[in-house]
């Protein structure tokens, strides 16, 4: 998430990324970042993530060319897991992880429905 302010958004949707995304507030840098994309952008829940995760090759190859979307690396999601800390994935393992301190900088993968 970026920072850590002690507030507890309540954004604790395993499936619903863009409830949870809606709920945090601008303070942190992670939806900060998602609201400059434009409307529809969220932050994944960390099921949504998962997802991500498990068809990176096919997201990877749906990129401009050349251009890795997905790499390497622990990447926020949205979900909350207490006032300190969040869920994050690590893409190497692809385990997920929820006693991040929310002050860790991470990846960031914004997603939206088509």
């Amino acid at each position: 998430w970026g920072i850590y302010n002690g507030n507890l958004t309540n954004g604790t949707s395993t499936c619903n990324g863009s409830a949870n995304t809606a709920l945090m507030p601008s303070s942190y840098q992670a939806v900060t970042w998602v609201y400059s994309l434009g409307d529809g952008w969220y932050l994944p829940a960390i099921d949504e993530l998962n997802i991500l995760y498990w068809n990176r090759y096919h997201v990877n190859k749906s990129g401009v060319s050349g251009l890795t979307l997905l790499s390497y690396g622990y990447y926020w999601s949205s979900t909350e897991y207490s006032r300190n800390e969040a869920f994050s994935l690590n893409f190497f393992t692809g385990y997920a992880d929820f006693e991040q301190s929310k002050s860790l900088s991470y990846k960031v993968r914004a997603i939206r429905s088509f």
